[in-house]
């Protein structure tokens, strides 16, 4: 059970990552036109929400093992930022296809969102280990050896 817990916890790390890096391939990208790049955008916006939305359900069914209510930022960063910065490169998209004005900046916004989503989970996940995990020398006095 452990395993599955930390593997819902570090895989939306990665997620984030890889996301940062399709969306820097998409912007780099030579040739690439303003439908293809929105729709390859509107695929990502689409794929991370619901990625997030199995990852919210999953993270509360095992709130039991990983769960600290008193970390704010942790309940912030797992879900709902990120999906503010999925939602962001959406909103761009669409935008795009309506022929509207498209700003670049708000998926800049979104990718540096997610970026420091990334950095702060995974530094979150390496204090985690290095304390031991659940009930192995862990200051959070929540966690349990369940």
């Amino acid at each position: 059970m452990q395993e599955a817990g930390l593997r819902l916890y570090l895989t939306p790390t990665l997620t984030h990552f890889g996301a940062v890096l399709f969306i820097s391939m998409v912007a780099l990208a030579p040739d690439l036109s303003a439908a293809a790049g929105a729709a390859s955008l509107l695929a990502c916006s689409a794929a991370g929400l619901a990625y997030l939305a199995w990852v919210g359900f999953g993270m509360l069914s095992s709130r039991r093992l990983f769960y600290n209510p008193s970390d704010i930022v942790s309940q912030l960063t797992y879900v709902p930022l990120p999906a503010v910065a999925y939602l962001l490169i959406a909103a761009n998209s669409l935008t795009a296809f309506t022929g509207g004005p498209h700003a670049d900046l708000t998926v800049g916004v979104a990718t540096a969102i997610l970026l420091y989503v990334g950095i702060r989970n995974a530094w979150d996940m390496a204090i985690f280990v290095a304390e031991g995990g659940p009930g192995r020398g862990s200051t959070r006095p929540d966690r349990n050896d369940s």
